[in-house]
């Protein structure tokens, strides 16, 4: 009967002290519950744990601005950059195609040239020498 009561009292003392611990409320007003993890607001880039209705532990997220635009303003939501800049570059992918395709052609030519030359002194060297090649400059003249 003296554990029946313990264990009565244990589980309504565990029930009240889970009843007491309070919600939190997030930056949309959504509940969150005790040792979650929320963003409480006004700052979308901060992230607390909710204990007993307060935010403790909190966190600021870091985030790198984009790094082809000069001007930019931060969105509504965390990390979220808005590119400011009225120049429109070219496509990145375009250009690294056509640097790609040139180096390519260029590489073709220059070895299509050195096979040429080659050949050509392949040829040379086997081609039997002239009989005019042969005369000695005491025939000349």
């Amino acid at each position: 009967m003296m554990l029946g009561k313990a264990v009565l009292c244990l589980s309504t003392l565990h029930f009240y002290s889970v009843a007491a611990q309070e919600q939190c409320t997030d930056l949309r007003g959504r509940l969150i519950s005790h040792g979650l993890h929320y963003v409480p607001g006004p700052d979308t880039c901060t992230l607390c744990v909710c204990d007993n209705g307060l935010p403790k532990v909190c966190k600021a997220v870091l985030c790198s601005p984009p790094q082809d635009c000069r001007s930019f303003r931060v969105g509504n939501t965390c990390c979220e950059f808005i590119c400011l800049d009225d120049v429109v570059k070219p496509a990145e992918g375009a250009e690294a195609n056509v640097r790609m395709a040139a180096g390519g052609a260029a590489a073709v030519v220059l070895l299509t040239v050195a096979l040429v030359v080659y050949r050509v002194r392949k040829q040379k060297r086997r081609r039997p020498p002239h009989a005019d090649d042969q005369r000695s400059l005491t025939s000349i003249g």
